[in-house]
C-alpha cells in the first residue's frame, strides 16, 4: 500500500517550465537541458515501480521519495521505503540505458555506452550511507530498530545488468520474490502494530518536499525567459486574451482557461512573492482587474497592508 506517493518535485517542475520557456540558443540552456534529462529519467524510474507496488506490496507500506532532515538546513532522500512490522526495504532505483557492470559489494559502477564509459558511485554504497544518516534520524525520535536491506533497482528496459550474485541489485520483476523471501519467516504482526504506526507518523510528518531552486541558480530572470499563453495545438506562445477567451492567433483554437498551465509556469519559476503587473506581463495581458481575476480563480493570496500590492502562490 503506497502511503506517500510519488509526485514530481519542485525542481523538476521548474526545469519542464525553463523547457519550453528559455529560448534555445541562451548560454544556459544546454546545462539545463542536461539537468532535465536526469531529473526527467530518475523520475520515470521511480515511477515505474508504481504497478508493482501497487499489484504485489499491498501488505506493505510504500513511502516514495522521502526527504528528511538531519539538522535544520541538512537533509537526506530515499527513492523508496518499504515498511513492514520486521524490517525495512531501502530502494535506490537508476533509470540508465547500456551495460551496466557492478564487480563487487562495494566497487565502482560503470556504465558501457557506443560512444562512451562512464563510472558512479554504487548505489549501495549510497544506500548505507543514507541508512546512516536514516538511524540517526530515528534515534532522535525514538523510533524502533528494525533491520534493513538495501535494494538498488534498475528500471531501464535498454540496460543490461552485470551483478554479483550476493548482491540485492535488482530489476524491478525480481523485487517481489526477493522481498518475499527475505520476509518469509517472519511471525505473524500482532503487537507489531504500534511501532509500525510510530515509523509511519514519523516518516509522514518530518518529510520536507526539496524546495524551488531560484532562478538565479541558472543565471536567470523572468525577463529572460518567453512570456505568454501556450496554445495547447500549436504548442507555441500564440494564445491572446480577446472578447473573454484565448484564441491563438496561428490556428485559431479557442480556449476559456489557458491562462492556469501559464499561472503554473509562473508559480514553478519562482516562490517570491509577485505584483499584479509581473503575472500581467508574463501573461501578456493588458487588464489589470482580468489579472486579478486569474489570479484569485487559482487560489493566489494577496498580502496584507503594508504589502498588499503583492500575492502569494496557492499553498503558500
Amino acid at each position: 500500500m503506497i502511503i506517500k506517493p510519488l509526485k514530481k518535485t519542485a525542481p523538476l517542475l521548474q526545469l519542464e517550465a525553463l523547457k519550453h520557456r528559455l529560448p534555445a540558443d541562451h548560454p544556459a540552456y544546454p546545462g539545463l537541458m542536461t539537468a532535465y534529462h536526469k531529473r526527467h529519467a530518475g523520475h520515470r524510474g521511480e515511477q515505474s515501480l508504481n504497478f508493482i507496488f501497487n499489484r504485489f506490496f499491498s501488505e506493505f507500506r510504500i513511502f516514495q521519495d522521502i526527504r528528511l532532515p538531519v539538522s535544520p538546513d541538512r537533509f537526506f532522500q530515499l527513492d523508496a521505503i518499504l515498511l513492514t512490522p520486521h524490517r525495512l526495504f531501502l530502494l535506490e532505483v537508476k533509470h540508465l540505458k547500456g551495460s551496466i557492470d557492478i564487480p563487487s559489494r562495494y566497487g565502482l559502477m560503470t556504465r558501457t555506452l557506443p560512444e562512451t564509459v562512464e563510472q558512479f558511485t554504487n548505489p549501495l554504497v549510497q544506500l548505507h550511507n543514507t541508512s546512516e544518516l536514516l538511524w540517526v534520524w530515528a534515534a532522535e525520535r525514538g523510533l524502533p530498530e528494525l533491520p534493513v536491506h538495501h535494494i538498488a533497482v534498475f528500471t531501464h528496459r535498454d540496460s543490461v545488468l552485470w551483478r554479483p550474485a550476493d548482491c540485492l541489485l535488482l530489476r524491478p520483476e525480481e523485487l517481489w520474490r526477493v522481498t518475499k523471501e527475505l520476509t518469509a519467516a517472519d511471525p505473524e504482526t500482532t503487537g507489531k502494530e504500534k511501532a509500525l504506526q510510530s515509523w509511519q507518523s514519523a516518516l509522514l510528518a518530518s518529510h520536507k518536499p526539496a524546495p524551488l531552486p531560484k532562478l538565479s541558480s541558472w543565471q536567470l530572470t523572468l525577463q529572460n525567459l518567453r512570456p505568454g499563453v501556450r496554445c495547447g495545438t500549436c504548442s507555441d506562445f500564440t494564445m491572446h486574451w480577446l472578447h473573454k477567451r484565448w484564441r491563438c492567433t496561428r490556428c485559431g483554437r479557442i480556449e476559456l482557461y489557458a491562462h492556469r498551465a501559464a499561472l503554473e509556469d509562473f508559480f514553478n519559476l519562482t516562490s517570491d512573492p509577485f505584483t499584479n503587473g509581473e503575472v500581467r506581463d508574463f501573461l501578456q495581458l493588458n487588464s489589470r482587474h482580468t489579472t486579478r481575476r486569474f489570479l484569485q480563480d487559482v487560489g493566489c493570496r494577496q498580502l496584507t497592508k503594508p504589502h498588499s500590492h503583492l500575492y502569494i502562490p496557492p499553498g503558500c
